[in-house]
């Protein structure tokens, strides 16, 4: 058997857990660009969604 050339490995949820740091880039997000700190429901329902569907909704961040 060959050694492998390189190892893939999903780093996001399975080695550590980014999810508090992905909530906080979230409200970030919302006091810089929306002006309003969002609720634990709306980041909750951002999770795991494309960013440009996430935030493509809000004023001002429609695609263009």
């Amino acid at each position: 058997m060959e050694p492998f050339a390189s190892v893939l490995f999903d780093l996001d949820g399975t080695l550590i857990n980014t999810t508090p740091l992905i909530m906080e880039c979230f409200r970030h997000t919302f006091l810089c660009h929306f002006r309003r700190q969002p609720t634990h429901d709306e980041l909750m329902a951002l999770l795991g969604v494309p960013l440009h569907k996430a935030f493509g909704g809000y004023p001002g961040m429609e695609k263009t």
